[in-house]
């Protein structure tokens, strides 16, 4: 399963066009402060919860991530989980 567009879309303005990851676990940014790069290079499509334990693909289990936290994120998750994103293309390429 994946993220609608609607909802990559619906993220993408909640976020305000910034990371949206407070992941105590990212390392790319203070801990539980907001990462707030901006997404305009491109970003991904990332579940709070993974799909595999039961995370649905609404925007309430969506996080619009800059590609480094994205990764950081990424690298904890097993093989498996790690599939279940979709990557976005920068913001001029989406017009």
């Amino acid at each position: 399963m994946a993220f609608s567009h609607e909802t990559m879309d619906a993220a993408y303005r909640r976020a305000g066009g910034r990371c949206e990851c407070t992941l105590s676990n990212c390392g790319h940014h203070t801990e539980r402060v907001r990462c707030n790069a901006s997404l305009a290079d491109g970003w991904h499509a990332h579940h709070k919860h993974p799909v595999s334990e039961g995370g649905g693909d609404n925007l309430s289990n969506c996080l619009a991530l800059c590609p480094p936290c994205y990764e950081n994120a990424k690298a904890r998750m097993s093989l498996h989980e790690a599939s279940f994103h979709e990557e976005r293309p920068p913001v001029s390429a989406q017009e």
